[in-house]
């Protein structure tokens, strides 16, 4: 099936039910209202220019017009290219060129991000909210190994590339969601994560599609309500959440446990690291209020659905930190060395997936595809990971970040975890730095918990001394309001290695 057929089969099964929930104002739209509006909405987008897949760029912010803007794309035959608001208009000038997008769908506060010399077709977004019931659709597209969407990837170092995802793919991602965390028809399912990107797109929104759940939309605001999460959960009786670590770790600042959130039966995360140390500060302060919801660390890529491992509940006792034991029960993982060759348990090798949810390439890219998919279908992740005497997977780095000085692997994450540990580093992130000597040397960029007595490389390298090997120890120590991260909450370490 393809995704829009998926969401037209739950519209006739529970036409009353709400399919989203605008999470500002609590305006709901049922999923018979939604399904009419999509067959308006592709008409419109027909009438434009949409052709049989045809890329078409979406640049709204996270709302139902954004999941409308989605499904009517799709039910026109178009490709969804999403487009993060956040953007800067070079950025979303490049996306659209390598795209090759027909038109784009956009808000109209945010028209001064499209390039003035974009030449395709221009729908604002509540043109398409207000599409005439009365125009006929296009006539049904059919297949499910067509392209559903080119996701640009987060471009934490060089330009973002084009993932492109099948119908089939999308939905063996949201079916590997609904039934890992048992998403159920009429559940409350909150959307405060980029729909830009794959977990909350693939997972989220077609896992409650397909389930035939409601989605609470709205946009993450860290910076004026740290809180929101626990917030807005509390508010709308959530029962299912995708989050970046940081938005629990800037929860905790807010408290909580303020909150009634015994609704809430799954708290999921992933998207970047979070230290052992950080899934236990986040547990004893969400379980009091919310003691029967179910924790589980959601590790995957893009590039895979994304798909990839799980650490259940039950094991965050023994493994917080680790990204789990088991793959996704439609997923396959194993460690490779450089010449991909599997390595033994406690040594570090390259985390490779097998999964039917895996992208068929890179937009434009065919030797950037070669180089991570052979022809069995592995994708090399680039993340380094080992394996434990349980067998349970945990990232050691990514393999671009990892420092080498003197001839020796120095691996940041590691590093990270040491200095996180001392009572006045709220977070940092660790870099490598040219040597004439070493060829490398290690840089740590902290975010003080008390700005106005920030730590000194001296009191961090004393502290971390014996925790870690003296090679590994900072040389270098940078203090920062905030870490530069991307809108999945990853550290940006180009721009850091260039600051410094």
């Amino acid at each position: 099936m393809r995704v829009e057929e998926v969401f037209a089969r739950t519209a006739r099964r529970q036409p009353g039910d709400p399919a989203w929930i605008e999470a500002a104002t609590g305006a709901e739209t049922t999923y018979s209202e939604a399904a009419r509006a999509v067959e308006a909405g592709a008409a419109l987008l027909a009438q434009s220019g949409v052709r049989d897949e045809a890329p078409v760029a979406l640049l709204i912010p996270n709302s139902g017009e954004y999941l409308l803007a989605v499904l009517s794309i799709l039910r026109a035959g178009g490709i969804l290219v999403p487009v993060n608001v956040r953007l800067s208009p070079a950025e979303v000038k490049h996306i659209l060129e390598d795209s090759g997008a027909a038109g784009v769908v956009f808000d109209r506060a945010l028209e001064s991000l499209l390039p003035e010399d974009f030449g395709g077709f221009r729908v604002d977004a509540e043109e398409l909210r207000q599409a005439p019931e009365k125009e006929a659709a296009p006539p049904a597209p059919h297949g499910d190994d067509v392209l559903s969407a080119i996701l640009y990837t987060s471009g934490t170092s060089g330009r973002p590339k084009g993932v492109e995802m099948t119908h089939r793919a999308a939905l063996e991602a949201a079916r590997m969601m609904v039934a890992e965390t048992n998403i159920r028809p009429r559940d409350r399912v909150l959307q405060l994560m980029p729909l830009t990107h794959s977990a909350p797109l693939h997972l989220m929104a077609y896992g409650a599609f397909y389930a035939g759940a409601a989605q609470i939309v709205g946009t993450f605001n860290p910076l004026d309500r740290p809180g929101m999460l626990a917030e807005e959960a509390a508010r709308h009786r959530a029962t299912h959440t995708f989050a970046a670590p940081v938005a629990y770790l800037l929860g905790l600042r807010a408290g909580p446990s303020k909150h009634d959130l015994s609704a809430m039966r799954y708290w999921l995360y992933g998207g970047s690291p979070m230290a052992g140390s950080q899934v236990e500060s986040v547990l004893r302060s969400y379980s009091p209020v919310s003691p029967d919801a179910r924790w589980m660390c959601v590790y995957g890529l893009t590039e895979a659905g994304p798909n990839g491992t799980l650490l259940d509940h039950e094991e965050h006792a023994e493994k917080a930190g680790s990204i789990g034991r088991r793959p996704t029960f439609n997923c396959e993982a194993r460690l490779v060395d450089s010449r991909g060759e599997q390595v033994e348990a406690g040594e570090v090798g390259e985390l490779c997936l097998r999964a039917e949810s895996t992208m068929r390439g890179y937009r434009n890219l065919p030797e950037a595809t070669r180089e991570v998919l052979d022809k069995e279908g592995w994708l090399r992740t680039g993340d380094l990971a080992r394996r434990d005497r349980d067998g349970y997977y945990w990232i050691v780095d990514r393999l671009k970040d990892v420092i080498i000085s003197g001839g020796v692997n120095v691996y940041p994450s590691e590093v990270e975890a040491a200095l996180l540990a001392h009572p006045n580093v709220a977070d940092v992130a660790v870099v490598g730095t040219p040597h004439p000597q070493w060829g490398e040397s290690v840089a740590a960029v902290v975010v003080p918990a008390s700005p106005d007595a920030p730590p000194t490389l001296e009191d961090l390298r004393a502290f971390a001394a014996g925790k870690i090997a003296d090679f590994k120890l900072p040389r270098r120590v940078e203090i920062v309001d905030a870490l530069p991260r991307n809108p999945t909450g990853k550290v940006l370490k180009t721009a850091l290695r260039e600051r410094l």
